[in-house]
């Protein structure tokens, strides 16, 4: 009999909070010296030159565009989304990487990573628990926060989990009618954590870490410091996923309330890259830029750290994406664009947007001078 699940003392609140103020601290007490330079000189290409050497010094390891596109074909941005639900609420709890492996591998296993409203018997959810075995109400084991509240709470119960094969530790778990069944998604299931909380190696019980890394990218020879700065610091969340509402202060951090939307990965190359302070929002900074912070540019007098903003999904009437101009002879921005996919390299030529033109805007908020405009 499984014992039921007992949140932790504090609360699920209380223990994002605390991740979230540990992330903060530790970004704030590496940053600050930088900073306070570069918002404290204004202009000043060293303390540019400063920024573009810390984004290096501290590039973490993650997985690059071309490789995640390789291993993730397979996971639609539902999926991953579930999967980087189910690592959020393994953070929380203080379960180690390797727990988070087990029970996004258990998912893929059990329910394809989908949040299921039916299964054999009474199972539903993502890992496919039955209500008529003590694992909660239907409501509660279709909230996939409750549901990996559960698992872990289980997995933490089993006695040197740690040191188990993945597929021996799900299945103390599930009671699984395929025990084995497991095993198969183990490389799929770390590298997908690797990806979602930028750990870049995840140990797993058995076999070496799971590792990748990728690069910053280059800065065209010419472009000035400042300029540089901000296209180095918003290169160095390149792989990093995608987090609606993100704060883009901490890419790399295992915490994804942390990682980057396409605005705030702008807004955050600015502040650290220049000291500029723009809006949160891509509508915001277009209207910010529009209002006479920025120049307006046409897209043949694009330059590298121009920034682009377009409609969405949000609709053909409302600025919804935004992304840095890193090279304008073949109109590639880097951008984060959307639930499930990493920050990385795109196209924004306008020809290929299903949203129109009409509002395609192109501004500059440093000028080639190096000057605010």
């Amino acid at each position: 009999m499984h014992p039921p699940y007992q949140r932790p003392a504090g609360g699920r609140l209380a223990r994002r909070l605390a991740v979230l103020a540990v992330a903060v601290s530790a970004l704030a007490a590496a940053t600050a010296a930088v900073l306070a330079a570069v918002i404290g000189s204004a202009g000043s290409d060293t303390a540019a030159a400063a920024v573009i050497a810390y984004a290096a010094s501290t590039q973490s390891d993650c997985v690059a565009p071309a490789a995640a596109q390789d291993s993730w074909s397979q996971w639609s941005a539902a999926q991953v989304t579930d999967a980087a639900t189910i690592d959020r609420t393994g953070q929380a709890d203080n379960v180690p990487l390797y727990g988070q492996v087990i029970a996004v591998a258990t998912a893929m296993q059990e329910s394809g990573l989908l949040n299921l409203d039916y299964g054999d018997r009474d199972s539903l959810g993502l890992f496919q628990q039955r209500p008529s075995q003590g694992w909660g109400t239907p409501a509660q084991i279709m909230d996939p926060v409750y549901a990996s509240g559960q698992f872990y709470a289980h997995l933490l119960a089993v006695p040197g989990w740690q040191n188990l094969p993945l597929t021996v530790a799900a299945q103390d778990v599930q009671n699984s009618g395929y025990p084995g069944a497991y095993a198969k998604w183990q490389a799929a299931a770390a590298s997908l954590v690797a990806h979602i909380t930028g750990a870049g190696a995840v140990p797993v019980a058995g076999s070496g870490p799971v590792t990748a890394a990728c690069g910053t990218g280059t800065v065209p020879a010419g472009t000035p410091a400042k300029v540089a700065a901000v296209i180095t610091w918003a290169e160095s969340a390149e792989g990093t996923l995608y987090d609606y509402g993100g704060t883009c202060t901490s890419p790399h951090s295992t915490d994804m309330a942390l990682h980057c939307d396409c605005s705030s990965l702008v807004q955050q190359a600015f502040k650290n890259g220049a000291g500029l302070a723009l809006p949160r929002t891509a509508e915001a900074q277009w209207e910010y830029g529009e209002a006479g912070h920025a120049q307006v540019i046409a897209l043949k007098d694009a330059q590298p750290g121009d920034v682009v903003y377009f409609p969405s999904y949000l609709g053909k009437d409302t600025i919804g994406h935004t992304g840095i101009v890193t090279d304008p002879a073949t109109m590639t921005m880097i951008n984060a664009p959307e639930t499930g996919k990493p920050v990385g390299f795109a196209s924004y030529n306008p020809a290929g947007l299903p949203y129109g033109t009409h509002l395609f805007t192109i501004l500059r908020f440093i000028s080639t001078t190096g000057n605010s405009a």
